[in-house]
């Protein structure tokens, strides 16, 4: 735009008048004092422009390193398991248990008939060990349960007459009664005795018999 001035004001100063001229030159100083005021508003503006560019860099946001807090001291820790702790020692002696006792028949030139134990057995009180062959006891005694049952009959019969007998007779009658009955109750006692049986539980230790063997009296 401002060659363009420039050029017409050229032109009419090389074709007019000095008047004009002179009204032309003031026109053009005009004009130039306005370019020129346009020329340093458009400078200072690109001073004002460049000038940001100028101006020194914002500094970056600093990164502050991850700050990690110091960990409390812990206690060591120690893996715990559960097993059978043992100690192994080797030495000679014998083990002696608190109770002990020897069992025996009390029966007299029996024989063993049956024997349900062995050395190391456990057993429980009241566990039969063995018996004693009584077959000729116990046939005793049956015949005995029967005359016994013969004389209640007879005992009864004697009952309903006491008051006509004679009071010695009628006693010896109930004397020999009893009698029978102590044999049955003696009897069955003793065919108990070919029985033998733990007094408490335990571990049989030894055996001195066998099977078949001949047993006296209080032999272990």
């Amino acid at each position: 735009m401002f060659t363009k001035w420039w050029t017409e004001n050229s032109l009419h100063t090389r074709k007019g008048n000095p008047a004009d001229a002179a009204a032309s030159s003031r026109t053009s100083s005009g004009r130039v004092w306005a370019r020129r005021a346009a020329v340093t508003m458009l400078a200072a503006s690109l001073v004002v422009t460049s000038g940001c560019g100028l101006l020194p860099k914002e500094r970056e946001e600093e990164l502050l390193p991850e700050i990690t807090p110091p960990q409390i001291s812990k206690k060591p820790e120690y893996e715990v398991t559960a097993t059978t702790l043992e100690t192994k020692v080797q030495g000679l002696g014998k083990v002696m248990s608190q109770t002990e006792e020897t069992l025996f028949f009390t029966l007299d030139n029996m024989r063993l008939k049956t024997l349900n134990v062995k050395p190391g057995d456990q057993v429980a009180a009241g566990a039969v060990i063995g018996t004693l062959e009584v077959e000729t006891m116990q046939k005793d005694l049956r015949s005995k349960r029967l005359a016994f049952r013969k004389a209640e009959t007879g005992m009864k019969e004697t009952l309903r007459k006491r008051d006509e007998m004679d009071p010695i007779d009628f006693e010896e009658a109930s004397i020999a009664f009893e009698e029978q009955r102590q044999a049955i109750i003696d009897l069955e006692a003793e065919i108990a005795k070919a029985t033998l049986t733990a007094p408490f539980a335990g571990t049989v230790v030894q055996l001195n018999v066998q099977k078949g063997d001949a047993v006296k009296a209080y032999d272990p």
